[in-house]
């Protein structure tokens, strides 16, 4: 136990030192503020620069609903400035196309004035958050290569054809259409003293379009439910009333990368999830958190899941982890980590855990994969690659009980292929006397 507990350590200062580099080192390219309107909407988008604050204004709110509908040419925020959305204390949704046709970089702050609104930005030619980009926003945050979004009774807010039908009164979007070979969404970002790219816990941090993928960058959004994940044909992505979004099925799915010190963390006093769907997910170097790690939470607190499901491979090489975790420190059950692919490999010092090493229970491990379960080699440390699932600690007149691993194979000879189900049920529970 004391050899996981030091793994665990020595893992988090690698990344944390690693991070740490990457922010120091790096010499990225100031990026250059441009956000103009398109005037496409019957009440345009007004925008305003007073020194290094871009002031969002106007748009168009269909019946005076609880909607607002902004139309830009560009949407790039610069280095160390800040786009804010203006005059939405009552808005419920804020959503924000880009019809010209360059790329969105975000190397700056976007934020929303006394407000809760969700908000949504699409461009199908691609978005960048640069190393400085920062959210402060009272609700969650989609941001989409998609080419339109749509609502009920066939209402579509398109970004390629931004003089369709006007706008009636809409409620909550159902989805995010996509056409063949979406723009990418890259994020470079990497948190300071005033800020970083998240949201509030309980709101929603989505990155929906192409290829996504992580070069150093992080996500560091307490008890928040993150959505990553891509197409790179034409569909549709689902969203509920819940804004969970949902991944057509028989669609291509594109590729989700992690690299280079990367990472997801949405670890809190509970609550807190992230799910990746993907044609295949690639961390090297990088790491996944979620759990119950910094607030101490309570014996009923509960984190939320882990999913990956791709349809190819997932591959976790280089010591990097996909970790669901009760903390030193923490009070609580530790999430589930359920994996989907094609074949998993596990490969120089990769590792799944779910343990804890505070109070509470372990979380499930489940994986379906059709192909190969391979998990092999050590990282530069020495570490195993592995699937792991411990507890460091009991309650005071306790009784630890840890349900053993099942792993089962079969071959059916229909497809002429084993066919494997590996569903690692490693939970470690305490019962109290």
């Amino acid at each position: 136990m004391q050899r996981a507990c030091t793994s665990l350590f020595i893992s988090t200062l690698f990344f944390a030192t690693f991070g740490c580099l990457m922010s120091s080192t790096a010499q990225a390219q100031d990026v250059i503020t441009n956000i103009t309107s398109d005037t496409t909407l019957p009440n345009p988008t007004q925008v305003n620069q007073n020194d290094n604050i871009i002031e969002i204004t106007g748009g168009t709110r269909p019946k005076n609903g609880n909607n607002l509908f902004h139309s830009f040419g560009n949407f790039s925020v610069g280095t160390g400035d800040i786009a804010s959305f203006q005059n939405v204390s009552d808005i419920a949704n804020i959503f924000s196309r880009v019809t010209g046709g360059n790329m969105s970089e975000i190397d700056g702050m976007i934020r929303t004035i006394d407000s809760s609104a969700n908000l949504y930005l699409i461009n199908p030619n691609g978005i960048i958050f640069g190393q400085n980009a920062q959210l402060n926003l009272g609700g969650s945050f989609f941001a989409s290569t998609a080419d339109s979004l749509l609502f009920e009774g066939n209402t579509e807010f398109s970004a390629s054809n931004p003089q369709a039908a006007p706008l009636l009164e809409v409620n909550i979007p159902i989805g995010l259409n996509f056409r063949d070979n979406p723009g990418g969404i890259v994020n470079n970002s990497v948190p300071d003293d005033n800020g970083s790219l998240s949201v509030s816990p309980g709101a929603t941090f989505a990155l929906l379009g192409g290829n996504i993928n992580f070069t150093g960058g992080i996500i560091n959004s307490r008890s928040s439910n993150i959505f990553i994940g891509g197409l790179s044909e034409s569909g549709t992505i689902s969203l509920d009333e819940n804004l969970n979004a949902s991944f057509p099925e028989g669609i291509a799915r594109a590729d989700v990368t992690f690299t280079n010190g990367s990472n997801i963390t949405v670890n809190a006093g509970g609550g807190g999830s992230i799910t990746i769907d993907a044609r295949n997910i690639e961390l090297s170097q990088s790491f996944l958190l979620a759990g119950i790690t910094i607030d101490p939470g309570s014996y009923a607190a509960q984190a939320g899941k882990i999913i990956l499901n791709a349809t190819d491979n997932i591959n976790v090489t280089q010591g990097s982890e996909i970790l669901n975790l009760v903390g030193k420190k923490g009070i609580g059950n530790a999430g589930e980590i359920d994996i989907t692919a094609a074949n998993l490999y596990l490969t120089q010092g990769g590792k799944v855990n779910t343990s804890t090493f505070g109070k509470g229970n372990g979380g499930a491990i489940t994986i379906n994969a059709s192909g190969t379960i391979s998990a092999k080699g050590k990282d530069e440390a020495g570490r195993n690659s592995g699937i792991f699932s411990d507890v460091q600690q009991m309650w005071v007149s306790a009784l630890l009980s840890t349900a053993a691993p099942i792993l089962s194979s079969s071959f059916d000879p229909s497809v002429g292929r084993a066919s494997w189900s590996s569903y690692l049920d490693l939970i470690s529970r305490y019962l109290l006397l």
